[in-house]
Order: C-alpha cells, then sequence, then structure tokens
C-alpha cells in the first residue's frame, strides 16, 4: 500500500506494531538477563535462531532500507508511526520466535528475558504505547506462570504467540494451562505467524521448503497457520472448555475469516461425536471469542467485495493494524479513505479504535 504521512481523521488504535530485538545492543540488553550457557548462545553470530532473519525497516520516503530506519527505540515508533501517520495508541510486539529455540530452558530464560527489556526499553515513560507480553508453548506450566508474572504490568494488555511453531497444533490439551492462565488473568491471546520463520521451522509445513520464491511463501505462510490455529481451538474444545479468553489474530487477512466459520458449521454437524463439549456452532465462538486484524486488507478489484466480507465477519470483530515498520504497511488514512469508504462511520470507529480499546481493556 502507497504510504502517505497525514493524520487520520479520528482516533486510531494500531494493534500490530513491531519493535526490532535482533539489533546487537538489544541482543546484549535480553543476554544480560539470563544465565549461562544461555546467554552467551544468544550473543553468538552464528546461533541460527538469529541470522537468518533480515532487519526490521520502515523505508520512508527518499531513504533506503538501512540499519538508521530499524525500530531499535519507541522515539522512532513515537516520531514515524504516531506523529507521521496520526496513530494515537499503538500495541508494541517483538515477534521472537522462541518455539524455533532448540533448548527448552533457553526458550523459557529468554521469555523472561525479552519481556522485561521490552517493558524497561520500550513500554516505559511512554503512555500511549502498550505492550503484548511474548510467549513460547515448549514448557505450559512455565510459560503460564509468566503470564501471572506480567500481568501486574499495566503496561502488558496481552500475551502473544508465534503460531506455526509450536510442537503441536495449539488447541492440543497440553497448551491448556497458557488459556487458562490469560482467561485467570483477564489477558487476551494474540497470535502472529511469520513466514519468514516457517522457511527455517523444521516442524511445520515442510512442504514451505520447496516453494520457488517469497511471494509464495508470504502468500501462503501467514493465512494457512491461523487456519490451522483457529480450527485447532475449535476442534479440540478450547473455546468451550475456557470460554472467557479472547483471541486476536494479526496478519492473517480477512478472507479466510467466512471460510473458517461456514466450512467449521459444516465439519461440527457432520462429525458431532468429535466434539462433544461444544454447545454451540464453531460461527457462534469465533463471533463471540475471535478478533482480526485488517493487515493485509484484501484487494478485491470491486471495493464492494471488500464491504461485503466485512459485514459477514462483522466489524465489532476487527481491528485496525498497520503491520509497521514493515514495507506492506497499511496506513490509517489510506485504509479509511480507500477502504472502509462504504461503511457507516459507526463502524469505522468500530474497527479504527473502538474494538481495540475494549479486547484490551486500554482506558484513555
Amino acid at each position: 500500500m502507497a504510504t502517505q504521512q497525514t493524520k487520520a481523521s479520528q482516533l486510531v488504535v494500531d494493534a500490530d506494531v513491531h519493535t526490532a530485538y535482533r539489533t546487537p545492543e538489544i541482543r546484549q540488553d535480553i543476554a544480560d538477563r539470563m544465565d549461562e550457557p544461555y546467554r552467551s548462545w544468544l550473543l553468538d553470530d552464528s546461533d541460527v535462531y538469529y541470522s537468518p532473519y533480515p532487519l526490521d525497516s520502515f523505508p520512508k520516503q527518499g531513504e533506503s532500507t538501512t540499519e538508521d530506519v530499524v525500530v531499535h527505540s519507541p522515539d522512532a515508533i513515537e516520531r514515524d508511526l504516531c506523529e507521521g501517520f496520526g496513530v494515537d495508541v499503538a500495541i508494541l510486539n517483538s515477534l521472537q520466535k522462541l518455539d524455533l529455540i532448540p533448548s527448552r530452558e533457553r526458550a523459557v530464560q529468554e521469555m523472561r528475558a525479552v519481556n522485561d527489556m521490552f517493558v524497561d526499553r520500550f513500554l516505559d515513560d511512554h503512555e500511549q504505547f502498550y505492550g503484548l507480553a511474548m510467549l513460547t508453548t515448549q514448557k505450559p506450566d512455565k510459560t503460564a506462570e509468566e503470564i501471572d508474572r506480567i500481568a501486574s504490568e499495566d503496561s502488558f494488555v496481552g500475551v502473544m504467540l508465534a503460531n506455526g511453531d509450536s510442537d503441536k497444533p495449539i488447541g492440543d490439551p497440553r497448551y491448556d494451562a497458557i488459556f487458562r492462565a490469560a482467561e485467570d488473568n483477564d489477558m487476551p491471546v494474540c497470535f502472529h505467524s511469520s513466514s519468514v520463520g516457517y522457511a527455517n521451522s523444521r516442524r511445520f509445513p515442510f512442504l514451505y521448503n520447496d516453494l520457488q520464491n517469497y511471494g509464495e511463501l508470504h502468500m501462503l505462510a501467514h493465512p494457512f497457520a491461523h487456519i490451522t490455529d483457529v480450527t485447532s481451538l475449535i476442534m479440540n474444545q478450547t473455546v468451550e472448555k475456557l470460554p472467557d479468553v479472547e483471541y486476536v489474530f494479526l496478519e492473517q487477512d480477512l478472507g479466510i475469516v467466512p471460510l473458517l466459520m461456514y466450512r467449521l458449521n459444516r465439519e461440527t454437524v457432520q462429525n458431532p461425536s468429535e466434539v462433544p463439549l461444544l454447545d454451540k456452532a464453531p460461527e457462534e465462538y469465533i463471533r463471540e471469542q475471535f478478533y482480526w486484524g485488517t493487515q493485509p486488507l484484501p484487494e478485491p478489484l470491486n471495493n464492494q467485495d471488500l464491504t461485503a466480507m466485512i459485514d459477514l465477519i462483522g466489524a465489532e470483530n476487527i481491528l485496525f493494524t498497520s503491520d509497521h515498520p514493515h514495507n506492506d504497511f497499511d496506513d490509517p488514512t489510506s485504509v479509511i479513505d480507500r477502504y472502509l469508504t462504504r461503511l457507516s462511520d459507526e463502524d469505522v470507529d468500530k474497527i479504527m479504535y473502538e474494538n481495540a480499546l475494549d479486547v484490551f481493556d486500554i482506558k484513555l
């Protein structure tokens, strides 16, 4: 989407803002909070967990994508996103691939260190910034303890899992402890996929290994990971076992939501013995407990088709997300002026800020 630095006309809450964590300074900050030998492993430049990933970047007009525009500080987010594009509240995440770390103990230590670094470096002293605490699924009991620990931090308004990287599909009962802790602490669980991460994943899905270009990977990885997770949460009946958990899916493409609702309706009707705990149709659970980020917005040739899709999903279930600072991010003014023109003012307000304030329990 073309970028033009201008202020949106109303309040804007951005639910998907990425921060860097692979710069030497930040890696050192994380490592300083860990025990040996994991501290040294993290700082080893040959560490395959870090080395394959490109730096996050924001290609401002007239500039190349270089390290000086890496989002390594809250000041850069405030300047480029808040002042530049009129975002009033930014919900930040760091999107580490903690489940790809071979050592489970290191993954747990790094999870804690990352979350502490995140508060100190990106959230403290910035009242318009809130954060999503990064989780690993490698030791669910330890992850549940981490949710309990960070829940007292006011700047954390939710938790995040990088979907597609876990040992088992996310609805597997072994992960119930994570969702139970989220429910007990009234924290929504956010999912975010990464096509780059899957290129290095040994687990899911192996067919990605033979794709010929990044466009194929980027096209398939995000939607497929979210489809898998939503299906797993419904068919393993996590939504019924823990009915007060709210799920937020980021960077998935809105086009998958009608597919999920209606096909899962059919599957549960045809195979009711597999889901004896479900008291409602999957569509009802999805409408009541699931929320969807806008980025990347589908781009049909007829904009009316996008309006129809939003009507099918429900504007009350959609959150504005920019995906800043990635080069395919969506700025709020373009989203409103180009894609939401057929919606009522009430529905635009729901998408641009009201839903996010409600889901993340943010009081302005």
